[in-house]
């Protein structure tokens, strides 16, 4: 009987180990992927050189700006994808996505770029708090603290 009694108290205890009532697997699941990326704002950018300045913004409100350069990709969005804790960025404007320069990008696995999809305008980056650059157009941007372009 006592034997019952303990085992019940085990299976009550490991039962309060599962997932808490209201939350999935997957949201707990994101929650931890999310801790690696700054949720935002952020600031990407490649300092003047033959070009001026350029700034990348991944604004708290999931808006993606560009200053100084690549206006005519303006206004995007941007994201973190749960799934792949991918940094996500969805080209606004009406020029054609870069596809030719991105793949190559993606070929020599420069810049951080994970992947791409044309069709969606989409660049996905695997950024990270130890990320110190990515490569967009060309360009490496640097993380700063506040975008120096006007």
């Amino acid at each position: 009987m006592f034997s019952r009694i303990f085992l019940a108290l085990v299976v009550v205890a490991l039962a309060g180990c599962a997932t808490p009532p209201g939350k999935s697997h997957q949201s707990i699941v994101t929650a931890q992927a999310d801790k690696t990326v700054e949720p935002g704002p952020q600031v990407w950018e490649a300092p003047a050189a033959e070009f001026p300045l350029i700034c990348i913004l991944l604004a708290s409100d999931g808006k993606l700006i560009f200053k100084g350069g690549f206006l005519f990709f303006n206004e995007g969005v941007w994201r973190i994808n749960s799934a792949s804790g991918n940094t996500e960025l969805i080209l606004g404007g009406t020029v054609p996505f870069p596809e030719a320069p991105v793949k190559e990008q993606l070929r020599k696995h420069a810049g951080a770029l994970a992947a791409y999809d044309s069709a969606r305008r989409l660049l996905a980056y695997k950024i990270s708090e130890q990320t110190g650059s990515i490569e967009f157009g060309g360009f490496v941007f640097y993380r700063k603290p506040q975008c120096g372009a006007p």
